[in-house]
């Protein structure tokens, strides 16, 4: 992905970064925003490789206290190391500090998120369209959904180099291009004199031949008024073992022959 900056020439005096705001693409609620400093901005072209962490959907916001700040809130950027902050506009309003009003052409079902320097607006656009200004419709979704078992189809951004023209979110148990395919499932429960943590996590190892075994795992919340717990997992495996927060390890299961779809019930003791 390469971007541009937004006067040029650029100001050789000043410090660079890239500012990344997150939404869910289906709701269009905000979610949070990153900062990528630009350490040799002196450079005519600079490369940058980094990872980019979401952060979970029930994480609260920070927020952060400005009086600069006139039509917006300030906000704490998600993975600054300094608690660096920013001015996140309301709708029709943009600049440092929310000072400068806007005539957005976005559409009217969309998020602007304010003006570029040639006057083009930045637009969040809803899951149904795209374009600059998201004033064009994408049907495949609408016409006829090929999302199977309740799943949500999305078109794929047109600005995206794929061969696809949809994804589909399964919900969860199913997986597959189309959500065709049920997940396995693991229906935990503890004997009462297990002691259990808030939370655990499920490991999976996948044993091939003449190769390193493969391995994943998923994190669970232990709600303390439910009796068991349901583990979703879609990836072939042959041993799962259960991990608790304070170093407590369980074996699920072990199993010579990975069986797809299937739904195992096990009493941890």
């Amino acid at each position: 992905m390469d971007f541009l900056y937004s006067t040029r020439p650029k100001h050789q005096s000043k410090q660079y970064s890239i500012h990344i705001d997150i939404y869910n693409k289906l709701s269009l609620s905000y979610r949070s925003s990153l900062l990528l400093p630009l350490n040799y901005s002196f450079f005519p072209v600079e490369r940058i490789s980094t990872l980019l962490y979401i952060p979970p959907i029930d994480d609260d916001l920070k927020i952060c206290s400005n009086p600069n700040c006139i039509h917006g809130e300030c906000i704490q950027y998600f993975n600054a190391p300094k608690n660096t902050t920013f001015c996140k506009c309301h709708q029709g309003w943009s600049g440092e500090y929310c000072t400068i009003k806007n005539n957005c052409s976005c559409s009217s079902d969309s998020i602007c998120l304010g003006i570029l320097p040639n006057n083009q607006p930045i637009c969040v656009c809803p899951i149904n369209k795209w374009g600059s200004r998201c004033l064009f419709h994408d049907e495949i979704c609408q016409l006829n959904n090929p999302c199977e078992n309740n799943g949500k189809c999305t078109p794929v951004d047109r600005d995206l180099v794929s061969d696809k023209q949809f994804e589909c979110i399964c919900r969860n148990g199913f997986f597959g291009e189309r959500c065709e395919i049920q997940s396995n499932q693991l229906i935990l429960s503890f004997h009462k004199d297990i002691r259990l943590s808030p939370s655990m996590l499920v490991h999976f190892i996948e044993i091939k031949e003449n190769t390193e075994p493969e391995n994943g795992t998923t994190f669970k919340i232990i709600p303390s008024y439910e009796n068991s717990i349901t583990v979703y997992w879609s990836r072939p495996f042959h041993i799962a073992f259960l991990e608790f927060s304070f170093n407590k390890y369980y074996l699920i299961i072990v199993q010579n022959k990975y069986n797809r779809s299937t739904v195992i019930e096990k009493k941890i003791k």
